[in-house]
């Protein structure tokens, strides 16, 4: 991928304007990209889409990944690759870490995530073998998001974080509670976190999450422990 950049940047890749279809009813938008490096030996059709309403039918909104790759000498299809996305979400990570390689100093002491996504997480997954840095500040839209972030991450040591964060933004709801619980519990301290999750009752429930599903968390947990 960074030999591509160099490419790109020297002046030796042919990369024509984006085609593209837009649809109204349903909203939804299909990219074609297409390029080449010169005197190289395979040219590359990509096709991705994004309709906007699928998650009203439960399934992602970027669909229709794919590559379709072609012998540079004959136009010859030679594969194609349906990865609904994958190696886009791999060469977007990578040049991530490129730039951080190339212009991050040398110490750092905290790394910023804008964002709960894919990228969120496999930014820092490729940044992992370039620093030794393993303090991460994340941002997200709620704090749902960002407790969907750590789970896909398996940090669950944010949990604690997170709990501190809800206390003192809103003490009156069980939602420190409810990151705290899930903190302990992850981490293997099944018994403290039935003991955090039963004494949210007094609390406030939240959008999302409620003092009966609390509850019943801890009683799985007791049934868990009695077995």
């Amino acid at each position: 991928i960074k030999e591509g950049f160099i490419a790109y940047s020297s002046g030796f890749s042919v990369v024509p304007p984006i085609g593209e279809l837009l649809f109204e009813d349903p909203p939804g938008d299909v990219h074609i990209k297409y390029g080449y490096i010169q005197n190289d030996d395979y040219f590359v059709i990509k096709i991705a889409s994004g309709f906007y309403g699928n998650h009203e039918l439960n399934i992602p909104s970027s669909q229709g990944g794919m590559m379709i790759l072609f012998d540079q000498k004959t136009g010859k299809e030679v594969g194609i690759l349906i990865d609904q996305c994958y190696l886009t979400n791999v060469r977007t990570a990578i040049a991530g870490a490129i730039c951080v390689e190339l212009f991050a100093p040398n110490n750092l002491n905290c790394i910023g995530v804008i964002g709960t996504g894919v990228q969120a997480r496999m930014q820092i997954s490729y940044l992992s073998n370039l620093t030794d840095c393993k303090k991460i500040k994340v941002w997200g839209r709620g704090e749902k998001s960002v407790e969907k972030y750590i789970e896909e991450s398996e940090q669950y040591k944010y949990f604690k974080d997170l709990s501190k964060l809800a206390i003192d933004k809103y003490p009156k709801t069980i939602l420190g509670s409810y990151f705290m619980g899930l903190y302990h519990e992850r981490n293997g301290d099944i018994t403290k976190a039935m003991h955090i999750y039963r004494s949210a009752y007094t609390l406030e429930d939240v959008e999302g999450i409620t003092k009966d599903e609390l509850l019943e968390k801890a009683d799985l947990i007791n049934q868990d422990l009695q077995y």
